[in-house]
């Protein structure tokens, strides 16, 4: 992420590894909208900060998303696309998954989302 001093490669901590540890960046409007994006086997997860896809996204691609309960999957969703050349990490886990030829799952925190839409 801008501003982060993430490393590219994955800790190994335990059986899992993750992407490095970084302290999402601030959204546009001063607040955090935390996501997370993970492989199907559960072996790579990364956290990010998915206020700026909600700055840009079109209307009818958060409303999918809100309707499918803030979460989804697949390397080709919308929200996954714009942040793999924006993000290292998420970029990893994307990587990860298309070699070992699975799929990538992603979570927004609900709240946050709804709470930085209402600011909107």
């Amino acid at each position: 992420m801008a501003g982060s001093k993430c490393q590219a490669e994955p800790q190994r901590t335990g059986p899992k590894r993750t992407a490095a540890p970084c302290r999402p960046s601030v959204g546009p409007h001063g607040s955090v909208v935390s996501a997370e994006i993970w492989s199907a086997n559960l072996a790579i997860k990364a956290k990010f900060d998915a206020a700026s896809w909600l700055e840009r996204a079109r209307s009818a691609a958060v409303d999918a998303l809100a309707a499918n309960g803030w979460s989804g999957g697949g390397s080709e969703a919308e929200l996954v696309r714009y942040f793999v050349p924006l993000n290292e990490e998420v970029a990893l886990v994307v990587s990860y998954a298309r070699r070992k030829g699975i799929d990538v799952y992603f979570s927004v925190d609900r709240q946050a989302a709804t709470a930085w839409i209402q600011a909107r």
